[in-house]
């Protein structure tokens, strides 16, 4: 059996992972940037601002198939994003994902 190794290979700036390890379990963050081929960039805007951004291994986060479009546009054109800006992003996404779990249940 082969072992596959993860990679930041299709990951996105703007996309949204949740920490699967560490004192922060549980967490969401957003990507902002990463280093290396298994190592990401990860901020919320709180505990880990834009201009500290935590360093996270791929294997340790669980990759959320959604993504900030405005974010990702201003990281990838080199623009600023404010950690209001990554805040309410994230704020945003967890009210929906509350909201579908309740129409649900």
């Amino acid at each position: 059996m082969e072992l596959v190794k993860a990679t930041v290979d299709g990951l996105r700036r703007g996309q949204m992972v949740q920490s699967l390890a560490g004192r922060d379990q549980g967490q969401l963050y957003i990507i902002v940037g990463f280093l290396e081929d298994h190592l990401l960039l990860l901020a919320n805007g709180r505990e880990r601002p834009i201009t500290r951004p935590k360093k996270k291994n791929i294997r340790h986060v669980k990759v959320l198939f959604w993504i900030d479009p405005s974010i990702e546009a201003k990281l990838n054109n080199g623009e600023t994003v404010t950690d209001e800006e990554i805040r309410n992003s994230l704020n945003r996404r967890q009210e929906e994902l509350e909201e579908g779990a309740m129409i649900l249940g």
